[in-house]
């Protein structure tokens, strides 16, 4: 009866030391195989902190255009990458050139305490997070066939956005499914000469303090 009750308080606990402390107290319980289970699928706080550091260099690497580093998170094939299914490497490097070709400077800040990580019985972890941006990119004229020379006059767009994601990795830590949800976005438009040799700078990624 007591092993009973004691599991009824910490079946659906996230915290594996719950578990660790149910299994020191019935190792032998009539629930002491699930309770290794859960214990098994916890990520633990080094993990955690592990995976939030390896996530934050994918950002960094691609704020700083670096296709090179971004593609080594993926595998020659991506289950699930936004709306498509079964993209190829190739085909997945061409979309990233594709978005950052109008980018002239990304800065992107991780909610650290939002990452939250799990992880299945196959040892993918799905990992979700909130992210904020703050982008300037290249507006595309209005005669796209007409494309301004580098000392011409162009229009530039910045522009906030607030982020949901979810990423799932698997046991390489290579990204399987890649999803966000833009929750907010609020744009300032500005004009501004653009020079016939443009300095680019890059902000680097970094996790907001709180």
């Amino acid at each position: 009866i007591i092993d009973s009750i004691d599991w009824k308080q910490i079946e659906k606990s996230e915290n594996s030391q719950d578990f660790s402390d149910y299994l020191s107290k019935h190792p032998s319980g009539k629930y002491a195989e699930l309770a290794r289970g859960k214990v098994a699928l916890q990520v633990s706080e080094y993990d955690r902190n592990e995976l939030l550091r390896y996530i934050s260099s994918y950002f960094e690497s691609y704020n700083q255009k670096d296709l090179d580093a971004v593609m080594s998170y993926y595998d020659p094939i991506t289950p699930v990458f936004g709306s498509k299914k079964n993209i190829t490497k190739a085909d997945l490097r061409l979309l990233f050139e594709n978005d950052l070709k109008n980018i002239l400077s990304s800065t992107s800040t991780l909610d650290a305490t939002s990452f939250k990580v799990k992880k299945d019985p196959d040892n993918n972890f799905y990992i979700t997070f909130y992210s904020d941006s703050y982008i300037t990119k290249n507006s595309p004229p209005a005669d796209a066939t007409n494309m301004p020379s580098e000392d011409e006059v162009g229009a530039a767009v910045s522009y906030f956005t607030n982020s949901e994601w979810n990423l799932v990795l698997n046991e390489n830590r290579k990204i399987r499914l890649y999803s966000y949800r833009i929750i907010s976005q609020r744009s300032e438009e500005h004009t501004s000469e653009l020079q016939s040799r443009v300095d680019i700078s890059y902000a680097v990624f970094c996790l907001k303090k709180k």
